[in-house]
């Protein structure tokens, strides 16, 4: 797993599971399909790998596709990142 995917998985696990204690959590977990992410933790997350990675996430790059798992997000930091 890389220090991206760590990263995201980390910080969802402590924003976003407030009302899952029982879900596990692993980089390839569904966040659409186990409802991880409501529009305001979407946006919050948005917010997060902007600030964290200095990257710029565009509406278009906004798509569930990009938002399915933390490997997917890691996936995407890094192609913004230029990685």
């Amino acid at each position: 797993m890389s220090n991206t995917t760590e990263t995201v998985l980390d910080w969802v696990k402590a924003n976003c599971l407030k009302d899952k204690p029982n879900l596990v959590l692993n980089a390839d977990t569904s966040f659409l399909s186990n409802n991880v992410l409501d529009s305001l933790s979407f946006l919050h997350l948005v917010t997060f790998l902007e600030q964290q990675f200095s990257v710029k996430v565009d509406e278009d790059d906004m798509s569930p596709d990009n938002f399915e798992s933390a490997t997917t997000v890691a996936a995407l930091v890094d192609r913004l990142r230029g990685a």
